[in-house]
């Protein structure tokens, strides 16, 4: 049955942004030793989907508006694919992989997202993860990963549906709250620890301001649109 819901301002906004030269999208990498196992893996985002209905969904554009409806065609091996790196297939042919995905629109004539599985040379696989932003603030997705993913080796019983969506502070985020934050942290290391050198050393605010001056050009771009 086809779903039809109006896609909020804040997505819309998402949406609308979106530029060759500034991708509103979210790319991940996850490694993993060995390989996966790729039938379970399948049956693990299919439940996903079943749990979390935005990824069977496009973003449609219908009189000035954006409605999220439910893909006629949807077909997950549009959005599960493998890949096989070149060369000796290590950490520099990975990143090369990943810049390439992360210069690279999605396709908004299906659902917002792709996984690429990629065969390395680095003692497993790697899950290349793309999700457009109006999919869902991080907190949402890393939710949404989370129900793909077992707390030991030995399957547990599958969670009970959760929306997709930016979260309001409701109680049931709160509950959940500090498992998804420390997921969350792991998976932005990265940028917690420039937040946490700022802070102790203000100068260096500066160093990061400096290579980031086309953000004045993107709040420009930001502050002509419409509404929303």
């Amino acid at each position: 049955m086809s779903v039809c819901e109006l896609i909020s301002c804040v997505d819309t906004a998402w949406l609308r942004m979106d530029r060759p030269n500034n991708l509103m999208q979210i790319v991940g990498v996850l490694m993993f030793d060995g390989q996966l196992d790729e039938t379970r893996l399948r049956e693990s985002l299919l439940h996903t989907i079943r749990v979390q209905p935005r990824f069977a969904q496009k973003a449609c554009l219908e009189g000035g508006e954006y409605y999220w409806r439910t893909d006629p065609d949807f077909d997950l091996d549009l959005h599960l694919k493998r890949v096989i790196l070149p060369g000796k297939a290590g950490k520099a042919e990975l990143e090369r992989l990943v810049a390439d995905f992360a210069s690279t629109p999605l396709n908004h004539q299906r659902p917002l997202w792709e996984m690429h599985l990629v065969d390395t040379s680095l003692g497993g696989q790697a899950l290349v993860v793309r999700f457009h932003h109006a999919m869902g603030d991080g907190f949402s997705l890393v939710r949404a990963m989370l129900t793909m993913m077992d707390e030991s080796p030995v399957a547990a019983p599958r969670p009970q549906p959760e929306p997709v969506a930016n979260d309001d502070g409701d109680e049931e985020h709160d509950q959940q709250g500090s498992r998804l934050l420390r997921a969350g942290l792991k998976l932005t290391g990265t940028l917690w620890s420039k937040y946490v050198e700022v802070l102790t050393h203000p100068t260096k605010a500066m160093d990061y301001l400096k290579t980031s001056r086309d953000v004045t050009a993107e709040l420009y771009t930001i502050a002509t649109l419409s509404d929303d």
